[in-house]
């Protein structure tokens, strides 16, 4: 007996009450049950907050390393021995080609209207 009490004092406090509740029959299993209940639900949501956490930490890993990627890409680019200033857009390549194409239709269009307009001209005249 006197190892019992020994092995009980050492326990933690959560512990001892933990065990106690398990070997004692006195009480009722309707409050052991909502406190498991209680219980469960807190692990449940502490559960569902650290796989959240978790999920978080490894995007904003994954975006740290596509920043270190680009910073080097860009001191790469710096160390480059071209000559002149390089030029950075915030537009992806294909965003600016078809902003290019457009300005190149409308700028054809005033060219073969001016063109039409002049052969118009030549026409009256003769």
């Amino acid at each position: 007996m006197s190892d019992k009490k020994t092995s009980e004092s050492e326990e933690l406090p959560g512990q001892q009450s933990m065990f106690e509740a398990a070997e004692d029959g006195s009480k009722s299993t309707r409050s052991r049950g909502s406190k498991h209940l209680k219980g469960t639900r807190s692990l449940e949501s502490l559960r569902i907050r650290i796989e959240l956490v978790a999920k978080e930490l490894y995007r904003l890993r994954e975006e740290n390393a596509q920043l270190h990627r680009d910073l080097d890409a860009l001191r790469n680019r710096g160390n480059s021995s071209a000559e002149g200033t390089s030029i950075v857009f915030s537009e992806s390549a294909a965003s600016l080609q078809s902003k290019l194409e457009s300005y190149i239709r409308v700028v054809d269009r005033y060219i073969e209207q001016e063109i039409a307009a002049e052969d118009d001209q030549d026409d009256a005249e003769d």
